[in-house]
């Protein structure tokens, strides 16, 4: 789809009448306004695709409505086709129920230009920033999700842990044209659409952090991904997750198809191997499994994740 702007915003929707209103309006109080809003809803059965066809008419030079007329079955492909219609030479993520504050659009811009200006334009960028998270009426919980969420994010600038555990949000995000041409389409078997986009960015090109919290991360109960609190309290109920060899074993073959559509798509990348041997993972013995992890470097975050990564993996 072509577009006049120099970057879009894309919006995937599914049942999300009670915030999107609130969403678009803070995507139209942006200070930056050269950007246009792509939204894609996937099969939405209450008033979600009326909401945004109201805002669509009201603003058709600013607010374009996908319909495929096939649903998806879920955020991260609903992402993807979102990415493959977009044409511009930036792209932002949006999910439907959080806030973005004024100057988010202006800032995250003002940044990916700049390292484009370090490293050039055809070196693949994906940019990415912390958010502050508030309750489902915006009382906030946390100035910071990864302090929240005890998140190292200089994990992201190692491919062999960043196999094992995304550090990117989505919506929080930017990357420009050269990494959209070489990480599209989203594979099948990809987690999520940013934690793809993000293993691309590190092989490929680079992967940036910011701690500048420019949006407003809502927490309720139909979040698709979320933040938990990481504290004393919950290490317990981390305890007793982790420790779960159904939840584990199925975590590691979803990882495994991502790392397998990566060294399927680049064969001839240096990082490739890695990925082969990740994606081996759920076929090795119980002591191979634990050579290579060892070998690899393939890390959970934390000592907790890592004890019960190794021992019920």
């Amino acid at each position: 789809m072509n577009t006049p702007y120099a970057l879009d915003v894309v919006l995937a929707t599914y049942n999300g009448e009670k915030y999107i209103a609130q969403q678009l309006d803070s995507l139209l109080n942006q200070t930056y306004t050269d950007f246009s809003v792509l939204i894609r809803d996937d099969g939405s059965s209450d008033n979600t695709l009326a909401i945004v066809r109201e805002y669509a008419d009201k603003h058709p030079d600013r607010i374009t409505l996908i319909n495929s007329g096939e649903i998806s079955g879920n955020a991260s492909k609903n992402f993807g086709v979102l990415l493959e219609k977009s044409k511009a030479k930036y792209v932002m993520c949006c999910d439907q129920d959080d806030i973005w504050l004024p100057d988010k659009v202006k800032y995250f811009m003002k940044m990916i230009t700049f390292y484009e200006g370090v490293y050039g334009r055809s070196k693949p960028i994906l940019f990415h920033a912390d958010l502050k998270v508030v309750s489902e009426n915006l009382e906030p919980l946390n100035d910071s999700l990864w302090e929240y969420q005890n998140l190292k994010i200089l994990w992201g600038q190692d491919f062999n842990r960043l196999l094992s555990q995304n550090i990117v949000t989505g919506c929080s995000s930017i990357m420009n044209r050269a990494l959209l041409d070489v990480a599209l389409p989203i594979p099948y078997g990809a987690v999520m659409h940013d934690w793809w986009l993000a293993l691309v960015a590190n092989a490929f090109g680079i992967l940036v952090s910011d701690r500048q919290a420019l949006m407003l991360y809502r927490q309720h109960s139909k979040n698709v991904v979320g933040a938990k609190k990481y504290n004393s309290d919950s290490i317990w109920v981390l305890i007793n997750k982790l420790f779960e060899r159904r939840e584990i074993g199925k975590n590691l073959i979803l990882g495994s198809e991502q790392a397998k559509d990566f060294y399927i798509r680049y064969p001839l990348h240096p990082k490739a191997d890695v990925a082969r041997d990740f994606a081996s993972l759920p076929t090795m013995s119980w002591l191979s499994k634990r050579i290579i992890v060892i070998r690899r470097r393939f890390w959970k975050m934390g000592f907790l994740r890592n004890v019960s990564w190794l021992i019920r993996m």
